[in-house]
């Protein structure tokens, strides 16, 4: 996996954004957390893009969120053969840096897309990521709250700032695939710390089977826009950003190319 753009930096701390298998919360609240840090002017940020070579199962696109709405060509013939990720540093803040991987393979296909995410990042010097996400978990007594992990092995400092968040306990277990595959590898990586902020989601990840939705509008449950505020509240604490100022909501669209192999990602428990 390469960077389009040999020129771009990506900053030490990395906030690394994926289609987590709800309602999009953690990649909702990463673009939140994004309009806090370079407003709307796209010259106050720089923007770089690479690709999974795999078949997307699904992709996702923000709507309105300049630079990166406009990142990817989705009228690409070649778009469905590769899976997007965009990168983008705010000149503000130029030692952090997002990381939306803005599409899934097959399910299959995650470990190899996780491993490579963090052999780019090993590569790059990060040395800090913070990974926000809704998913199902179970094994747990509160399933409708904020939890955090922290897989590798020197977390002191990002820590410390996290201190009002319970760890997820090791009874607990996921459908989401990303997620699990990225906490045992970022276990074993060079990245010196990592967190992981999960809300413990309430709903099913198969409630969502259209070709077409847009999160943040469909399946827009009472409790959705506080649980994407909650974690961007935690990526600022976990970054050592005030985020004071509240967030703009976003909204994204997903849209699956491979429906099939899509909902095989998308399991329902219960």
């Amino acid at each position: 996996m390469k960077l389009s753009n040999s020129e771009f930096t990506l900053g030490t701390t990395v906030v690394l954004a994926y289609p987590d298998d709800t309602r999009l919360g953690g990649y909702r609240a990463a673009l939140e957390l994004w309009t806090l840090l370079a407003g709307s002017d796209a010259r106050n940020s720089s923007t770089c893009t690479a690709s999974f070579d795999a078949q997307a199962a699904e992709v996702v696109q923000p709507q309105d969120v300049s630079p990166i709405s406009v990142a990817f060509d989705r009228n690409d013939a070649e778009t469905s053969k590769q899976v997007p990720i965009v990168l983008a540093t705010p000149a503000s803040y130029p030692e952090l840096s997002l990381c939306l991987v803005s599409g899934l393979p097959a399910p299959e296909r995650i470990p190899e897309l996780v491993d490579s995410l963090i052999s780019l990042l090993e590569e790059h010097d990060v040395k800090r990521v913070v990974v926000p996400a809704a998913a199902n978990i179970t094994g747990v007594k509160d399933s409708d709250r904020l939890w955090a992990e922290f897989p590798a092995s020197a977390n002191k400092h990002i820590q410390s700032r996290l201190t009002t968040l319970a760890c997820i306990p090791s009874t607990a277990q996921t459908s989401d695939v990303f997620l699990s595959t990225l906490s045992n590898i970022a276990a074993v990586s060079g990245i010196g710390e990592a967190v992981l902020l999960v809300h413990a989601d309430k709903r099913p990840g198969g409630s969502a089977y259209r070709q077409s939705a847009v999160f943040g509008e469909d399946y827009a449950d009472s409790g959705d826009a506080d649980i994407v505020s909650a974690l961007v509240q935690a990526l600022a604490m976990a970054v050592g950003i005030d985020s004071g100022v509240s967030a703009v909501p976003v909204k994204a669209v997903r849209e699956r190319l491979d429906v099939d192999a899509a909902s095989k990602g998308l399991q329902v428990f219960g």
